[in-house]
């Protein structure tokens, strides 16, 4: 987990999931109110993880038995938790810089 470059509390996992979510949005720290944004290498680390969950959206669509609709459903699903577990996953390896001011 991260910690604030400022004070060195920890930043909340509930605050990066989201930020990670929202297309990296800045983080700011809840004790010293220092900003904090996702370092080049997070977008990298997150598209890697998407990776495994197009494979597997893709293997549905291909060998799923059932109608398009049906089939576009499930993808989506499975794509929406996969994606949600390696995200969760990667937040470990997330690194973030102190905005300049």
């Amino acid at each position: 987990m991260s910690d604030c470059l400022n004070c060195k509390t920890v930043l909340s996992f509930k605050k990066i999931l989201k930020s990670l979510w929202l297309g990296y949005q800045d983080i700011e720290c809840s004790q010293c109110k220092t900003i904090h944004e996702h370092k080049f290498k997070n977008r990298i680390i997150t598209s890697i993880c998407m990776i495994p969950v197009l494979f597997i959206a893709n293997l549905v669509m291909n060998y799923f038995p059932g109608e398009l609709l049906f089939k576009s459903l499930v993808a989506l699903i499975i794509a929406f938790i996969f994606s949600f577990f390696l995200s969760v996953l990667s937040i470990r390896f997330l690194k973030f810089k102190e905005v300049e001011k």
